[in-house]
């Protein structure tokens, strides 16, 4: 299996490092120290810079094994490692998803100061609302994208459906990052407001939950890598992402040929893509951007063979098209 086809999105915008890390600095420690011995050069400065997301997947790890805490040090105390994988346990068998997050609230109000976390509203505006009691997690975009993020996620793995947003609000400037939070939210309408919430189509609080225990185990393993790579599941984007494929060596369809695997007019997938706030020239470089990244990261190709598996018939052509992607040279990005 290819990197590309391993993953739908591999990689994520590097200022991430500095939101994960703003607790464990706030702790007094030595959040350059620690990018240093895992080898993450802090790039960040540059709004286009990425990071392979098993990178930050390391970086998450080895905050969480040096602060003994799967919070990350984000709530009053720590909660131990393992303690969310049995939670995962406890919650499928509770009868519906409202009683679920009520219990996992109740868990985590214990390592918040007895504050509780998250607020249901159903029946009038089905909200999930979350509650900040510090100036570290009012302050925190990395704490108010987790908390939601991975609360949806849950309700989606309970209730083995993709359950429909209508909103997504968050009380920071999501700015550049909108379109990351589109893609692992699955929803267009990231909007900026006084608190943060998650707003949903139906009552998805009364749901039953479905999911099975045996599946347990492998959700709480990989759970941090499922929020951040768990596709969009709904739109044009991911049908036309299977219809390119993962071997991009041999080029990108047109956008006529795209079209009609569709079974649409061109008119009308370009109204769908402006709809959802994109192209196909987007889509395209999205996806030998974060091929590159992934290959790279990799190291088994040399910068002239990563060129031609991206379709490029020349390698510098790539090297300037990387830098307009990331911010560096390829060959600078794999020297860091």
């Amino acid at each position: 299996m290819s990197l590309t086809s391993q993953s739908v999105k591999p990689t994520i915008k590097a200022n991430y490092i500095h939101n994960v890390l703003q607790a464990y600095e706030a702790k007094g420690l030595d959040g350059s120290a620690l990018l240093d011995n895992l080898g993450i050069l802090p790039l960040s400065s540059h709004s286009e810079i990425r990071i392979s997301v098993s990178q930050f997947m390391e970086l998450t790890q080895a905050i969480q094994d040096e602060l003994g805490d799967e919070m990350l040090g984000f709530l009053n105390t720590a909660v131990p490692p393992g303690s969310l994988a049995m939670i995962s346990h406890t919650l499928i068998k509770f009868a519906n998803v409202g009683d679920a997050l009520g219990f996992y609230n109740d868990f985590l109000t214990l390592f918040n100061g007895n504050t509780p976390v998250l607020l249901q509203h159903s029946a009038a505006s089905n909200k999930l609302e979350l509650q900040c009691c510090s100036e570290l997690q009012a302050t925190s975009p990395y704490f108010m994208q987790r908390m939601l993020l991975t609360s949806y996620k849950s309700m989606c793995w309970l209730t083995k459906s993709k359950l429909a947003l209508k909103k997504v609000a968050f009380g920071f400037q999501c700015g550049p990052d909108k379109d990351e939070l589109d893609y692992v939210f699955g929803c267009s309408n990231i909007v900026e407001e006084s608190c943060s919430y998650i707003e949903f189509e139906e009552d998805v609080f009364k749901l039953p939950i479905t999911q099975d225990a045996d599946n347990v185990d492998d959700f709480s393993k990989n759970f941090g890598f499922y929020t951040l790579l768990w596709p969009k599941l709904s739109g044009i984007e991911p049908q036309i992402r299977q219809i390119i494929g993962s071997d991009l060596a041999k080029g990108f369809p047109s956008f006529d040929q795209v079209a009609d695997a569709l079974n649409m007019s061109t008119q009308t997938l370009s109204r769908r893509l402006q709809d959802e706030d994109t192209s196909y020239q987007s889509i395209k470089d999205d996806i030998r951007r974060d091929a590159a990244i992934a290959f790279l990261n990799a190291g088994e190709l040399s910068i002239k063979e990563i060129a031609y598996h991206l379709g490029f018939k020349e390698s510098s052509s790539f090297s300037k098209a990387f830098k307009q992607w990331v911010g560096i040279t390829p060959t600078r990005y794999r020297e860091a």
